[in-house]
């Protein structure tokens, strides 16, 4: 799973990218204001602590996000990549 600092139309949001898997998308769905991007062909959700908390809950258990990544991640204008 890799998670990336993005901007969708001058909102802050989480970039989370992950190869097609039911359940994993399942389990994004779920987070509050989770949106697919035909675009980006990606999930997104909130750029927030309570969506990186739910984020943390469903993935950090199986060790799929690196959390020491993500809770340094950052906002920039360009994007930022935790693997």
């Amino acid at each position: 799973m890799k998670a990336s600092g993005i901007e969708i139309d001058g909102e802050k949001r989480i970039k989370v990218e992950f190869p097609f898997d039911r359940e994993i998308v399942d389990q994004v769905k779920q987070i509050g204001g989770a949106r697919w991007s035909h675009t980006l062909k990606a999930w997104n959700i909130p750029y927030s602590i309570g969506a990186f908390e739910q984020l943390k809950k469903s993935f950090f258990m199986t060790g799929s996000v690196n959390l020491s990544c993500m809770m340094n991640l950052k906002y920039t204008s360009t994007e930022q990549v935790c693997e």
